[in-house]
């Protein structure tokens, strides 16, 4: 279905300015100019028949080159005020140019040609009353309506209508500047909805890469450990290999569900609180004894009193205190141990992991996006980190404010 035809004309009027204003402005009055005869025969009469001719072909950049017509208008006008010319209708071209500038040019020069057509206002009528000196006639001689055809026509009407079409010019740029400010302003909103919405998709993007790294990290150590351990023990203690196995397939397992609930987040974001998993303080049990089962000796504690976190902040406990525990198992050695500590802090909740133990037998090297990790997620919830080597092994300490959203 096409648009409607008021629409179209309206698209065609804004993309044909000039050819619209020679059509509605400059032509009528070019015509009205030279078919209308001049007041004084002879060549006076031919110069005001030129001057307004000029005045009125202006007109077709009234909108498109605004000050180039004001000026010609002013030039034009000068001259046929010079002329001791009456009022013509022509004229009208002096407050549709007016109208023009303030509509279309830049906002000062509204005032300086509002200013421009009420000085000429004033020549005009004085050149009307000097008329009658130069053809050699006394005012007194005047009739009373020659006078006031002098001073309403030559005076009051082209002030009034030159105030007049300033006032509806400065309406019109007015609306203008509205609609482009209020264009600006919703410019500038989608473009910070797009800002938004790519600042949310990073963010979304950093989290997911977080909890992939922790789950595949973490499973892979266990893995790596119970299979080393496994094959030393499958000579001595067969049933030391399939204790090995069975923690291999249950970690496996558990991985692969974690895994399986990130994919589910990217597939479908709106489900992300069905299929994300979101362990807390009180999975650090299953954690620990997990990591046991891999071989690595952990002591747990948690203080009854901790003050309560919102869930997010509860997984960044875990996560970060699963890191450690990793990281422990990756680069600590065979004699390598950690206690675990979450307890209240001076503002809020503070978890700490103390590991011992040598890189000497590392099972794999570090590459420092796991502390990278572990910073990450405790500055987006307000909280520090501290992850610094000690004498015997490594300290991780987070800690969290209690109203922690």
């Amino acid at each position: 279905m096409g648009k409607p035809w008021h629409v179209r004309a309206s698209q065609f009027m804004s993309a044909h300015m000039w050819v619209v204003d020679s059509l509605i402005f400059a032509a009528p009055l070019v015509l009205i100019s030279v078919g209308l005869p001049a007041y004084e025969p002879g060549p006076r009469g031919v110069i005001q028949t030129v001057v307004l001719t000029a005045m009125s072909a202006s007109l077709v950049f009234r909108r498109t080159f605004p000050l180039v017509t004001g000026w010609i208008v002013v030039a034009t006008g000068f001259v046929y005020a010079l002329t001791f010319a009456f009022p013509h209708p022509a004229l009208i071209a002096v407050p549709v140019t007016v109208h023009a500038v303030t509509a279309y040019a830049p906002r000062r020069w509204g005032k300086v040609f509002l200013g421009i057509g009420i000085v000429a206002a004033f020549i005009f009528a004085a050149s009307n009353f000097a008329y009658f000196y130069v053809s050699g006639a006394r005012l007194s001689d005047a009739t009373a309506g020659e006078l006031l055809f002098i001073v309403l026509a030559g005076l009051v009407f082209p002030m009034v209508t030159v105030a007049l079409a300033w006032t509806l010019g400065d309406i019109h740029w007015r609306k203008r500047d509205d609609t482009q400010r209020i264009a600006e302003r919703n410019t500038l909103l989608e473009r910070e909805r797009e800002n938004e919405i790519r600042l949310a998709s990073d963010a979304e993007r950093m989290r997911i890469a977080r909890e992939m790294h922790d789950i595949v990290a973490h499973s892979m150590s266990v893995i790596i450990t119970q299979a080393d351990g496994g094959r030393y023990a499958a000579k001595a203690s067969p049933q030391a290999a399939v204790d090995a196995l069975e923690t291999i397939a249950e970690t496996g397992r558990e991985a692969l569900g974690n895994l399986r609930g990130m994919l589910g987040v990217l597939r479908d974001p709106s489900a992300s609180a069905q299929t994300t998993p979101m362990p807390g303080i009180e999975d650090l049990g299953a954690l620990v004894e997990n990591v046991r089962a891999a071989g690595l000796e952990v002591t747990l504690r948690v203080a009854a009193d901790v003050p309560a976190l919102a869930p997010a902040a509860q997984l960044a406990v875990f996560r970060i205190v699963q890191e450690a525990l990793t990281n422990t198992m990756k680069h600590g050695g065979p004699e390598a141990r950690a206690d675990v500590t979450v307890e209240p802090g001076e503002a809020g909740v503070v978890a700490r992991v103390v590991s011992t133990g040598r890189a000497e037998s590392a099972v794999a090297p570090g590459s420092g996006a796991g502390i990278q990790g572990m910073e990450e997620r405790a500055h987006i919830h307000g909280g520090s980190l501290v992850a610094e080597p000690t004498e015997t092994g490594f300290l991780v300490e987070l800690s969290l404010p209690e109203d922690v959203a």
